[in-house]
């Protein structure tokens, strides 16, 4: 079996630009190139000084760039957060493409946004190409309520690691038998379930959701959970309204 990486990486970016504008002078803007907030600054400053024509840079230049000869910017795989089993998908890719495309034509040149995308027609890529928040808001806010997501509902995230991946299995499975059997009115377990990066530094990492109605999760309602929360071995880690499922 031989394998071929075909990832866009920014240096490789980087290198492909360089070779379609050999006259340009082209920078890049990652982890390895920016790792200090002086680094940022001096990227920054070169490039509202014209020191360089081209930046290819990751998410790090999404916001705070206030530049004012910016006239075109492309969004390489701009709905790659749509195939993250999230809840909250839509939402990062409509604000990332919103947000990379305010950054063009801020001063007296108009500016142009090109998005990379094998879906053109998401509902979250067409918000954001119109510019149309309320639209996306509208769209988002009614799959969330009909499928049962934040805000409508309250979400617990309960997850457990072993350097065993049977050890992480059977804690879920006995945690997620457990709660089923508490007299709590509307809970839902989902899971037990591997994480969506199931192994880390040698651990596996397995969790167990809780869906709650909203304000039900008040502890004045439900004692019997909280307590039960409380008491959790110390390798149980307690996400209580988790900003992603991921």
């Amino acid at each position: 079996m031989r394998l071929r990486f075909v990832g866009s990486g920014t240096e490789k970016i980087e290198k492909q630009v360089q070779e379609l504008f050999p006259q340009a002078h082209v920078r890049r803007a990652d982890r390895d190139s920016v790792n200090k907030r002086s680094d940022f600054a001096t990227l920054y400053n070169d490039f509202s000084s014209e020191k360089f024509d081209i930046l290819v840079g990751t998410q790090i230049l999404a916001r705070g760039w206030d530049l004012h000869r910016v006239e075109l910017i492309g969004v390489i795989n701009a709905d790659t957060a749509l195939a993250f089993p999230d809840f909250r998908s839509n939402e990062r890719t409509f604000d990332l493409a919103t947000q990379v495309s305010g950054r063009a034509g801020r001063g007296d040149f108009p500016g142009s946004v090109v998005l990379q995308t094998y879906s053109p027609d998401n509902p979250a890529i067409q918000a954001a190409i119109s510019h149309d928040y309320l639209s996306f808001f509208n769209r988002e806010i009614q799959d969330r309520q009909e499928y049962g997501y934040p805000p409508f509902v309250e979400l617990i995230e309960l997850s457990t690691r072993s350097s065993r991946q049977e050890t992480a299995l059977m804690r879920a499975n006995l945690l997620a038998t457990e709660f089923k059997e508490l007299p709590i009115k509307d809970l839902q377990i989902i899971g037990p379930a591997p994480a969506f990066i199931s192994r880390e530094r040698g651990a596996y990492k397995m969790r167990v959701i809780l869906k709650l109605p909203k304000s039900q999760l008040e502890e004045n309602l439900n004692p019997l959970l909280w307590r039960r929360l409380i008491e959790l071995p110390a390798w149980w880690d307690v996400n209580i309204d988790p900003n992603s499922l991921l």
